[in-house]
C-alpha cells in the first residue's frame, strides 16, 4: 500500500474517486458541474502543501487510486483567532479497501502534513450517513472532539 501525494498526473482518477464519494454523501442530489470540478481539482492538485494536500492510497499490485484525504489549512478560521487549522474537505476509501488500514493511514499521513505546516489543530468531517456513529467513535478513540454540528434545510 502507498500513501502519496497526488499529481496532476492522478487528476481522472482523483476526479472519479471524489465523484464516488459524493454520490454516497448527503450531497448527493447536489448537481455536479464538471466543468467547475475540474477547476477545483487542478487547484489542489497544483503542489502548495503550505496551503492545501491531496494524498491518495495507491494499491501496489493495480496502480489504482483506492482512498483519499485533501484538505486546506486555515488561518484564523474562527474570528477571534490566528491559529492554523487543517481542515478536511474529503476522506473516502472504497467500500472493497476498508477493511485493512488504508484509511488510518491517510488520516496519519493527513495529520503529519499537517504537523509540519505549523498547524495547532486538524479538523475532520463526519457526514450524516449509516458509518457516522462508527467514525464518531473512531474519531473520539484516537483524541478528536466535536466541537459544532452544521444543520441544513433546504429553501
Amino acid at each position: 500500500m502507498t500513501i502519496r501525494a497526488a499529481t496532476m498526473d492522478d487528476i481522472d482518477e482523483v476526479y472519479l474517486i471524489t465523484k464516488e464519494f459524493q454520490r454516497n454523501s448527503p450531497y448527493a442530489d447536489q448537481d455536479i458541474s464538471d466543468e467547475k470540478f475540474y477547476k477545483f481539482l487542478t487547484y489542489y492538485l497544483t503542489p502548495m502543501p503550505k496551503a492545501h494536500m491531496v494524498l491518495v492510497y495507491e494499491h501496489e499490485e493495480t496502480g489504482k487510486i483506492e482512498g483519499i484525504i485533501a484538505g486546506m489549512i486555515t488561518i484564523g478560521s474562527h474570528f477571534f483567532s490566528e491559529n492554523r487549522v487543517a481542515t478536511e474537505m474529503v476522506w473516502y476509501v472504497r467500500p472493497e479497501h476498508r477493511k485493512g488500514t488504508a484509511a488510518i493511514r491517510l488520516l496519519h499521513a493527513y495529520e503529519d502534513w499537517a504537523e509540519l505546516m505549523g498547524c495547532q489543530k486538524v479538523s475532520l468531517t463526519c457526514v450524516a450517513n449509516e458509518f457516522r456513529e462508527m467514525l464518531t467513535k473512531m474519531y473520539i478513540k484516537m483524541g478528536y472532539k466535536s466541537t459544532e454540528e452544521t444543520f441544513v434545510r433546504e429553501i
